[in-house]
């Protein structure tokens, strides 16, 4: 006894079974995350401990988003 597949039946198991690129893309990030902006880039900071009256504390850090742009990287040096 042999059976046969309709061609109905296998583009359904076709589409039940589709994971192509386009059906596996993350959403994008929230656009609240686009407020973040305005920290991307490299930064020059300097500052003072309690006791001084000069600032004697420097430092450098850089902002940038992590591909897909849902989390944002702090570089310190």
């Amino acid at each position: 006894m042999t059976t046969e597949t309709s061609p109905a039946d296998l583009a359904a198991a076709k589409n039940a079974t589709d994971f192509s690129a386009e059906a596996q893309r993350p959403a994008p990030p929230h656009p609240a995350l686009r407020k973040l902006d305005r920290f991307v880039g490299t930064w020059d900071m300097r500052g003072r401990t309690l006791d001084s009256a000069v600032d004697n504390i420097v430092g450098r850090t850089t902002f940038e988003f992590l591909p897909g742009g849902f989390f944002l990287l702090q570089r310190g040096a």
